[in-house]
Parts: C-alpha cells; sequence; structure tokens
C-alpha cells in the first residue's frame, strides 16, 4: 500500500494539514476532527484504488480498512486504557490523598507544604496519567490556600506543571511516554528492545527517569522562588482515613509486571497493553465484589454493576479514540513518503551538525508544545527523528536514541509554558475559575515559563552528555 499512497501524497497531506489546523483550533473536539480526517483518508484512498487501479469496491473497502485498523498500536491503547482504570480507584481509595495529608503534617511551613504536594503530585504522575493526578492534589491544595486566605493559583498551577514534568519519567505516566517506547521497540527492536525498565537504564547508560529527574530538581528551585514568601505555619488539614489498599496493591503489581516486558514481548507488540488490561480487569472485578457486599454484607449483583457502570462512565473515552485515530493517520502520513521529505528537508538545513541538530529539535519542540498537542507532533517527528538519527549514524545508533529522547523532553516539557499547553494545565484553569480565579495566559506564563526552561535545560544537557 505504501507505493500507492506516495501517489496520494499531495492529497494526504492536504488532509493531515487540515486537521492539525482543526485541534490547534478546536482542542475540544479533538476525536471529531481525528476521525473526520481518517474518513477522508478512507474515502480518497478507496477511490484511488477503484478508480486508478481498477480493484473492486468491496475488496478495496476491506483493504484499506484492515490497512487503517493494522496501524492503531494496541499494546499502547491498552496500556493507557488499563492504567487509567486503575488509576481512577487507586483515587477512590484516599491513597495519594493520605499521602499529601501525611506530607503537611511534616512540613514546618506553607512554602515546604506546597513544594512538597508539588513534589508528591510529580511522583504520582509518573505512574497515573497527569490529568488524574491534578483530580486527586487540587482539593488539597484548595483546602490549605482556603485556611490561610491566599490565593490558590500559584499552587495549583506548580501541582499541573509538576504532573506534566513527570508523566515523561516511566513508560505509563504519559501517552508520549508509551508511544516513544512502542516506536524504538518497533523501529530498532532486533538491536535492543525498549520498555518500562529502558526508561532507568538503557544500553547501560541512565535513561530518560534520570534526565526527568535531574530536570525536576532544577524546577523545583524554579517553584520554591515562587512558593518562598508563603511563610505561615502550617494549617492542620483534614484528617483523611485510607479505604483500601487493593487497588494501590493492584498497580504495584502492574508495574512489576510491566518491568518484564522486554523479555516476553521484545518489539511492545502486546505485553504491557495485556498485562494493563488484565489489572484493570481485575480491579473491577475487586469492586464489583466489594461495592455489591457494602450495605448489607451480602454480594447484590445490582450494586456492584452499578458502581462498576459509574466507574466506565467517568472513562475518558474521547483521548481513547483521539490516540487511536492520530496512530491511523500518521502511518498514512509515513507511507505516503511525507516524513521522509520533512527528515530530508531538515538534515539539509542542519547538515551533520548532530549538537545544532539536536539543540533544535529539543527548544523546537518545547515551543511547538507550548500551543500544539504533543501526541500528533511526537507520533510525526518520532519517524522524522529516526531516518535523521540514521543519517548521522546509522541504524539504531546513538544518535538515533540522542534525538528521539530530546525529542520527548522537548515535546512533553514543552506543554507546561502555556495554560492551553496540556490536558492537564486546561483543567487546574477549569478548577479555579470555578472557585472565582480567572487565569490569564501571562499568569500561568509567568511561572510555567521559567519551570520549563529550567527543567528543559538541565533534562536536556543530561541526555546530551550521556548519550552524544
Amino acid at each position: 500500500m505504501a507505493s500507492e499512497l506516495v501517489a496520494l501524497k499531495p492529497v494526504i497531506g492536504t488532509i493531515f494539514l487540515l486537521v492539525y489546523a482543526g485541534l490547534v483550533q478546536y482542542q475540544q473536539k479533538r476525536p471529531h476532527i481525528v476521525w473526520g480526517g481518517i474518513l477522508l483518508l478512507f474515502i480518497a484512498t478507496t477511490a484511488y484504488k477503484v478508480a486508478i487501479l481498477r480493484e473492486g469496491m468491496l475488496p478495496a473497502t476491506v483493504a484499506v480498512g484492515w490497512d487503517f485498523l493494522k496501524a492503531i498500536n494496541w499494546n499502547v491503547l491498552g496500556i493507557f486504557a488499563g492504567t487509567l482504570i486503575i488509576a481512577d480507584l487507586f483515587i477512590e481509595s484516599k491513597v495519594p490523598a493520605w499521602l499529601a495529608d501525611w506530607l503537611i503534617k511534616q512540613s514546618q511551613s506553607t512554602s515546604i507544604a506546597l513544594l512538597s504536594i508539588c513534589t508528591l503530585t510529580g511522583f504520582i504522575s509518573a505512574f497515573v496519567e497527569n490529568v488524574a493526578t491534578v483530580l486527586i492534589v487540587a482539593p488539597i491544595a484548595l483546602a490549605v490556600s482556603q485556611r490561610l486566605k491566599i490565593s490558590p493559583v500559584p499552587f495549583l498551577i506548580g501541582i499541573s506543571i509538576s504532573s506534566n514534568l513527570q508523566g515523561t519519567a516511566t513508560l505509563i505516566g504519559d501517552p508520549p511516554s508509551m508511544i516513544t517506547a512502542g516506536f524504538l521497540s518497533q523501529r530498532w527492536g532486533e538491536h535492543s528492545n525498549f520498555g518500562f525498565n529502558e526508561f532507568f537504564f538503557f544500553q547501560g547508560k541512565p535513561s530518560l527517569f534520570f534526565a526527568v529527574e535531574i530536570g525536576a530538581a532544577f524546577a523545583t528551585l524554579v517553584l520554591y522562588w515562587f512558593f518562598r514568601k508563603y511563610k505561615q505555619p502550617v494549617p492542620e488539614p483534614e484528617a483523611i482515613a485510607i479505604e483500601s489498599m487493593t487497588p494501590t496493591s493492584i498497580l504495584i503489581g502492574v508495574i512489576l509486571a510491566l518491568t518484564v516486558s522486554t523479555r516476553f514481548d521484545p518489539n511492545f507488540v502486546y505485553f504491557g497493553g495485556t498485562v494493563c488490561m488484565l489489572g484493570a480487569l481485575i480491579v473491577l472485578i475487586w469492586q464489583h465484589i466489594t461495592e455489591g457486599r457494602k450495605k448489607t454484607g451480602v454480594l447484590n449483583m445490582q450494586d456492584g454493576w452499578r458502581a462498576n457502570l459509574a466507574l466506565l462512565k467517568r472513562y475518558d473515552v474521547e483521548t481513547t479514540m483521539f490516540l487511536a485515530g492520530i496512530f491511523v493517520i500518521v502511518a498514512m502520513v509515513e507511507k505516503a513518503g511525507l516524513v521522509g521529505d520533512i527528515a530530508s528537508i531538515t538534515h539539509n538545513i542542519l547538515g551533520n551538525n548532530l549538537f545544532l541538530t539536536f539543540m533544535v529539535i529539543v527548544w523546537l519542540s518545547v515551543l511547538l508544545s507550548a500551543f500544539i498537542d504533543n501526541v500528533p507532533y511526537i507520533m510525526v517527528m518520532l519517524p522524522v527523528m529516526a531516518e535523521l538519527g540514521e543519517s548521522l549514524g546509522g541504524p539504531a545508533s546513538k544518535e538515533c536514541y540522542l534525538l528521539a529522547f530530546g525529542l520527548l523532553l522537548g515535546a512533553c516539557l514543552g506543554g507546561n509554558c502555556t495554560p492551553i499547553g496540556a490536558s492537564a494545565n486546561v483543567v487546574t484553569i477549569g478548577i479555579l475559575k470555578k472557585q472565582g480565579y480567572v487565569v490569564g495566559f501571562g499568569e500561568f506564563a509567568r511561572i510555567g515559563v521559567p519551570f520549563t526552561i529550567a527543567a528543559t535545560l538541565a533534562g536536556s544537557c543530561f541526555v546530551w552528555l550521556v548519550w552524544s
């Protein structure tokens, strides 16, 4: 199909640009825009097969539909969907809120307490989706702010950007991390696979986790600068009781299973998604039994089904559909030869200067991701980085991984610059608005931009020193 799509390069390129423009302009309609673009691609590709290649309508339709289904990375979707369901009950168990409560009690001043909460947010976000993390911690920060009669704006902004930062540190922290791991494993899996453990150490070298943590250390200093004036004694928080440790145990079990994923599934095809979905199934069964027995002690099937249905209604279907659709669109763009064209143009501009190429990729990604969704951006640019890396050092060379790591750091951290750069930021602004605080672009950027610069500069320097 790839050679056929090359003939449709102008059409596919035009549809892709329209989709991207739509994603920038209408972020709340992401699944509709993406799947609208897929429909146009489907019609154009099928029509080409029928009118030009003289294939029958039914065989052409089936062939195109099958190609689209194969383009979706079901393993990444399984990891995303499974961890999202487990994270929902992890939040409901009150374990994260209890940890935040404990940290507040250990702090000697409000500034240290809020800095500790931001740090905890980052830690949770390394294993739980960013928006969910914000929803866990934001009520605690609001309560502290209300008792001290101070504005919660800087605290909630700190929580949001901390969650975005640390989501890059592990395989299950954020969709771009999942996408990157899947791409690296499928592209160069015969040389070296890339899974959960490889975020910590890869080919004998410290990997992305340490780059993010070094960036986080410098970014924390920026937050401390903004929080330093809050020297009031810490108010006593309301006591929080843990409802159950079972979701936490299941989450830990899934993480431990993921640590051996590359042994069973070197090319990142099935194991991670299967484990996460199995964990989600276990946590749903546990909730069904627990909620079904809550009222009378005897299992009531209706109560159990009702509790699980409520959880599934909260599930983020739109983001799942958006991810699936982006896989299809980017696959078509790559097969049409547009990715190779972008890589050639980039290489002609930057030449063989690896340091210049790396820095341009990192900081251009920061700039672009401050205003556009990083998921479609990183999916388009990963194959571009692969071709650039291969042209500079060969397949699976250190140049390939250096550029891919720089891309991931820049694309994920750039969203911290603006209130529209990441979903967690949008949610945070919404929470503040409900509390009567309207946060402008400049007010958010006043904290987000220096935070991003500190984290990106430190993290990218670490990646360069280790991987160049």
